[in-house]
């Protein structure tokens, strides 16, 4: 395995060390998102503003509702690796 590998695996290990906590971060900012998306839209009369943030928070609520558990591939690839 190169250097460049190593670098990849560690940073894959990283990531899923740091999810249990970043995915309470994500749902909130995602949900911090779609209210001002909702308030911008209603209160502010700025639509293409209100629709642009409830779309990111929507993207950030399912990415966590998607990966809860952690992300299957990168989970899988660091077990892969770690039996080899």
């Amino acid at each position: 395995m190169d250097e460049s590998e190593k670098r990849a695996l560690e940073r894959l290990r990283r990531i899923e060390l740091q999810w249990p906590t970043f995915k309470w971060v994500l749902l909130t900012l995602g949900i911090f998102n779609i209210f001002s998306g909702a308030s911008s839209y209603l209160r502010h009369n700025d639509q293409a503003l209100g629709l642009i943030l409830g779309l990111i928070g929507l993207i950030a609520i399912v990415t966590v509702i998607r990966d809860w558990r952690g992300n299957a591939s990168r989970k899988l690839l660091l077990r892969l690796y770690k039996n080899q």
